[in-house]
């Protein structure tokens, strides 16, 4: 089993800042996540804002305790009517001593993703990938307001 590492905000913030371009803010969220720190990063598909978060576990400048939570990024996409919901899951990144490398290639590969975002042939909202009974599919990111779906090909 991988040993349990304690990142500092420093530390968190010389990865983002310095290797993977997020802006230089980070905005805690009193009262949710017991105000661990989150960080954010803006994209657009088409007219639709996303953003890339990456929720860090670090609060007062230092990670939770082991075993209390992960650093979690997630995808998010603000509706036209001020609804923020995500997109796909969000992905979890251990506390390990190789976080900084897990960190790196989750950031990567969810960037890749918002680069191959597909906009739904109904509304022009993103899309997301679902797992359905007959297998993976695209649906609109606004179901059930939009039911738009498309092949994955």
């Amino acid at each position: 089993m991988a040993e349990f590492y304690r990142i500092s905000q420093d530390e968190m913030e010389d990865l983002l800042y310095n290797e993977l371009d997020f802006p230089k803010q980070h905005n805690p969220l009193e009262g949710i996540n017991a105000g661990e720190l989150v960080y954010g990063k803006a994209f657009k598909v088409g007219q639709h804002p996303l953003s890339l978060r990456v929720y860090s576990s670090i609060t007062h400048g230092q990670a939770k305790d082991v075993g209390s939570d992960a650093i979690r990024v997630a995808l998010l996409l603000r509706r036209p009517d001020g609804e923020i919901r995500g997109i796909g899951k969000a992905k979890r990144v251990h506390r390990v001593k190789g976080w900084r490398l897990n960190l790196t290639k989750r950031v990567k590969s969810m960037v890749d993703s918002i680069n191959a975002i597909v906009a739904c042939p109904k509304c022009g909202m993103p899309m997301a990938k679902r797992n359905g009974q007959h297998g993976e599919f695209y649906g609109c990111s606004d179901f059930p307001k939009c039911k738009g779906t498309q092949k994955i090909t």
